[in-house]
């Protein structure tokens, strides 16, 4: 391994020392993957909402199922209600776990919304 090689070489270096055992622990315990990826942090709104759900104290950071939904040209909330939950009067709920979105009604393209998938 890389990193073994390197720490004989170089056996002052603490750096990659600490290296080495980072990889050693993500070996033996692998982080388990979470549906909300880095590339979903792109805009400083998107970041504000999935950083409340991960670390805050709303309804999405306290547990429950969410998957995230990238919110398409002309798409609505009412159109994402109906993809997720098959009723077009749940858009509220959408929103509410998504304080990030000052306006419902205008979606911009691009825009990563957190959808809850307790009813």
């Amino acid at each position: 391994d890389a990193l073994e090689k390197a720490m004989q070489i170089f056996p002052s270096y603490k750096e990659l020392r600490t290296l080495y055992l980072l990889a050693e622990l993500e070996e033996r315990a692998p982080t388990p993957e979470v549906a909300i990826s880095t590339a979903a942090l792109d805009t400083s709104a998107d970041n504000a909402g999935f950083f409340d759900c991960v670390f805050g104290n709303g309804d999405c950071a306290r547990g429950g199922n969410y998957l995230t939904h990238t919110v398409q040209k002309g798409e609505t909330m009412a159109d994402i209600a109906i993809k997720y939950y098959n009723d077009y009067k749940l858009w509220e709920k959408i929103w509410q776990a998504n304080p990030q979105i000052t306006n419902p009604h205008r979606l911009e393209k691009g825009t990563r919304l957190l959808i809850p998938l307790d009813k």
